[in-house]
């Protein structure tokens, strides 16, 4: 699961909360062992879930025949260390960075209103350890910082507003979850 913090913008009651709701991530990371400790790789991932609470889309989203969904999207590079690469116990930190999107959408059948916002995760922390045998498995906590740096909206497929983000703001998802190592 992941949740957001901070603010989409820098505008009074513009939470990230507000916005996107938690979300159910799934993330693939495909890298190379430099050695037995040191992992350098890719990373990839979507989330969906609800929208945010507190604000016009979600009384929105509460109306008959009204569809509502937040999906975020990520990709980047991340590095990690593992402690104990061999035992069975592998305790590992991580860190990386790269870009990310996140979308509300809001459909009732005759329209239909998409607000897309991007820019750069700028640190992407990560702890976690793995059970080893003939694959890995753990659990792991991870919490991204990054800032938007631009927005589009689109009403019935046309674009009525795109551009940057004038007023940036610190924000990200905290996420706990586990995952599945594949050639460990």
């Amino acid at each position: 699961m992941q949740l957001p913090w901070g603010n989409a913008s820098d505008l009074q009651g513009d939470e990230l909360a507000a916005r996107y709701g938690w979300q159910l991530p799934l993330v693939l990371e495909a890298g190379y062992k430099l050695s037995k400790p040191v992992f350098l790789g890719l990373y990839a991932g979507v989330g969906y879930g609800p929208v945010g609470s507190g604000n016009e889309a979600e009384a929105a989203c509460a109306a008959e025949g009204v569809t509502c969904r937040a999906l975020s999207f990520q990709l980047g590079a991340q590095a990690q260390y593992h402690f104990a690469p061999s035992d069975r116990i592998n305790p590992w930190v991580g860190a990386g960075f790269g870009w990310e999107m996140a979308r509300q959408s809001l459909s009732n059948g005759a329209y239909t209103e998409t607000q897309n916002s991007s820019g750069l995760t700028l640190l992407k922390l990560g702890l976690g350890a793995d059970y080893r045998s003939s694959f890995g498995f753990g659990p792991f906590v991870e919490v991204s910082a990054g800032r938007y740096q631009a927005t589009r909206t689109e009403i019935d497929g046309q674009r009525v507003h795109e551009g940057p983000v004038s007023r940036s703001a610190w924000h990200g998802f905290l996420m706990l979850g586990a995952r599945l190592v594949v050639m460990p």
